[in-house]
């Protein structure tokens, strides 16, 4: 963690003295397991809240038109609150290999997802 520090320091300092504006974009003291530990964050996130909305349809249908909207829009509001946070935190380069390999992994969970709710229902 110092040495992250330190090494911001002397990289803010050298780009002070030869005025370039170091962004996060150029350099970035993340390693790859940083970026690997957001994504999986982000994909367990989509999978309990799949989950949840899933079985809540599997078990109740849509007898209740205002609890169906309400947990759609909570769905709704997690997975994007979740995928913004994600954005953020990931650099240009880091969202341009997830972008393929997320949301196949997001199939992959919904796909996961079957035998589970035939075991619930």
């Amino acid at each position: 963690m110092m040495n992250e520090i330190k090494m911001n320091a002397v990289k803010k300092e050298i780009a002070k003295k030869i005025n370039i504006n170091i962004d996060k974009e150029l350099v970035s003291t993340h390693t790859w397991k940083t970026y690997l530990w957001i994504a999986i964050k982000f994909l367990f996130i989509f999978y309990i809240a799949t989950l949840c909305i899933a079985v809540f349809f599997v078990s109740h249908g849509i007898e209740s038109i205002l609890l169906s909207v309400i947990m759609g829009a909570s769905y709704l509001f997690i997975v994007i609150v979740s995928l913004r946070k994600m954005v953020k935190q990931l650099p240009m380069a880091a969202i341009f290999l997830a972008a393929p390999i997320i949301p196949l992994f997001m199939l992959f969970i919904v796909l996961s997802l079957i035998p589970i709710l035939h075991w619930v229902a």
